[in-house]
């Protein structure tokens, strides 16, 4: 049975985008067969990570949403691109169109039109695993990915938006009843904790926030293991690498100033 993953963040900015591209590289390459569907329409950028053109399909997945138009007929096989000699990776891109944008956004979509995508993707390219790289918030659309798929990975930076905005999430998850995995990610270094430990007194506003985000930390939800991204390209920076957060050292500092 497929499982279908909604990657999410309370803001942008965090790495979302990155990582499930990372995620859908990673188990392309043990042998997985892998779907990418971009649903931040509002802002699509996965297509900009995987190298791809929206311009060279004839169909995006905004064609799929709204206009009823066959998922397969706007789904890319990504393996040669990215080179990769295992498992297979099909992407489902939105369109950078501006009139199909605004065009999505007045019109929306309704729940058949996502779940029957989500259906025909599946059993058109016998998939193990569907990834949808949601728009960050809290929004119609988001809430539907989050409430369609299977599990639900939350991306979070650990600055004080961001502690607020994860814990809304894993509320909203828990409603929900879907499992959560997060993701720590662009962890500050040492010094960026001492320093940050030595203005604790000024950020009592923090307080409320920040017991959600310790809650998090203390084991109600999975950390994800270290991913590499093969895209094919050097990495350039610490963004392309999901890394494992669950050191003793690591989690002592978090706690403490989430407390």
């Amino acid at each position: 049975m497929v499982r279908s993953i909604a990657i999410h963040s309370f803001k942008g900015g965090t790495g979302k985008s990155t990582i499930s591209a990372n995620l859908a590289a990673t188990l392309a390459l043990k042998g997985r067969k892998i779907g990418v569907m971009d649903m931040d329409l509002e802002g699509p950028g996965l297509h900009v990570i995987f190298g791809l053109d929206p311009y060279e399909l004839p169909y995006t997945l905004n064609d799929v949403l709204t206009n009823g138009v066959e998922p397969e007929k706007a789904t890319v096989k990504m393996n040669e691109r990215l080179h990769l000699d295992k498992g297979a990776l099909y992407f489902a891109p939105a369109s950078v169109k501006v009139e199909e944008i605004l065009k999505s956004l007045r019109s929306g979509f309704e729940l058949d039109s996502f779940s029957n995508a989500i259906k025909k993707l599946t059993e058109k390219f016998a998939l193990d695993y569907l990834l949808v790289d949601t728009h960050p918030g809290l929004e119609d659309d988001t809430l539907l990915a989050m409430g369609v798929c299977n599990n639900l990975v939350v991306v979070s930076r650990l600055d004080q938006q961001d502690m607020f905005g994860t814990g809304v999430l894993a509320e909203v998850a828990r409603t929900l009843e879907k499992p959560v995995h997060l993701v720590l990610n662009m962890i500050p270094s040492d010094e960026c904790f001492r320093s940050l430990e030595s203005h604790r007194k000024d950020r009592c506003q923090l307080q409320g926030s920040g017991a959600r985000m310790a809650s998090l930390l203390r084991g109600n939800h999975q950390l994800s293991q270290q991913i590499s991204l093969h895209t094919g390209q050097p990495s350039t920076s610490n963004n392309q690498t999901v890394q494992r957060t669950r050191n003793k050292a690591g989690e002592s500092k978090r706690d403490e100033l989430a407390e």
